[in-house]
């Protein structure tokens, strides 16, 4: 079922994105984990000692400040401005969001309603353009008939010097229209 109005449409939307957002994180957190445990899995058939890199703290542990101090921070600078370097996001610098490792954009919940609004205006567009150039056909059609009527009414009401009607144009008129109409010999 699809939303009619604008509201229902943002609602639908957002659901939408929230469902997708959700299958997203489950995917990503089982990848996360067959990752892990293949690479376990090759260390104990190795024989070799277990990677240090899985103990090491995940990107989003090292963005929580348990200690709640806003000095000097692991990056050497502020701590404040380096949240946003150590989570992707918008640094003082006013830089936009780097893709860091598994970690992406939070999904637009508007993005089907935006999509949809664009293609609503392009086909206004498309069709305000046709009717444009309908409207100057037409135009040129008419004015080309208007033309055409004043120079056959000319023709038909010509007069001869002493007022009577001139029957050559009115003939030659005539017969131009039954040439017109009559079926081409071949």
């Amino acid at each position: 079922m699809k939303p009619k109005f604008g509201v229902e449409k943002i609602q639908h939307a957002a659901d939408e994105a929230e469902i997708e957002n959700k299958e997203r994180n489950s995917r990503r957190r089982a990848s996360d984990r067959n990752d892990d445990e293949a690479e376990r899995e090759k260390e104990e058939m190795s024989g070799a000692e277990p990677a240090l890199k899985s103990n090491l703290p995940r990107p989003e542990e090292n963005q929580r400040s348990d200690s709640g101090d806003h000095g000097e921070s692991r990056y050497g600078g502020d701590a404040e401005k380096d949240k946003g370097i150590a989570a992707g996001g918008i640094a003082a610098t006013g830089k936009p969001k780097e893709k860091v490792g598994r970690k992406y954009e939070r999904p637009n919940p508007y993005r089907t309603v935006l999509s949809i609004q664009q293609e609503e205006r392009e086909a206004k567009e498309r069709e305000r353009q046709r009717r444009l150039l309908d409207i100057e056909e037409s135009k040129k059609k008419n004015a080309a008939k208007r033309k055409h009527r004043k120079m056959e009414s000319y023709l038909a009401n010509k007069k001869t010097r002493k007022g009577q009607p001139n029957m050559g144009s009115k003939i030659s008129m005539l017969l131009s229209k039954i040439e017109n109409n009559a079926p081409s010999k071949k």
